[in-house]
């Protein structure tokens, strides 16, 4: 993360920093009394975990029990499944998506109805 954005949360990060009056939001407008604040993977994006006083999980430690939930290969593989049929949008470092899309653009047959995809004829011959 850099110096700048380190001083100025991201909305993903702003969000997180906000969860206490979330929960107490909850609790004084519908009674609430159990707050469920589902992270996901986004925030393996925003924290880091091996930095004790990281500010966003110090802050959020303080009101939650964080809990992970770590599936087997066979979940993880559905999950991917799933997403190619039904994508939603994710949270992605600011550092990441520029030198990762261009690998990926080299991917045969990803990103239906976007991009290049490659078919083969019945000779084996590439086209697209």
């Amino acid at each position: 993360m850099s110096a700048a954005s380190a001083c100025t949360p991201r909305p993903e990060t702003a969000a997180l920093l906000d969860t206490r009056s979330f929960i107490d939001r909850a609790r004084d407008l519908y009674g609430y009394a159990h707050f469920v604040c589902d992270c996901s993977g986004s925030i393996v994006e925003i924290v880091d975990p091996d930095d004790p006083a990281d500010p966003v999980l110090s802050t959020i430690s303080q009101s939650l029990l964080i809990v992970l939930i770590e599936g087997s290969e066979a979940h993880e593989e559905a999950l991917k499944a799933r997403f190619d049929r039904a994508p939603k949008p994710m949270y992605y470092r600011e550092d990441f998506p520029a030198p990762s899309l261009g690998a990926l653009s080299g991917r045969e047959g990803r990103g239906r109805g976007r991009g290049s995809t490659r078919t083969t004829s019945s000779a084996g011959a590439s086209r697209r």
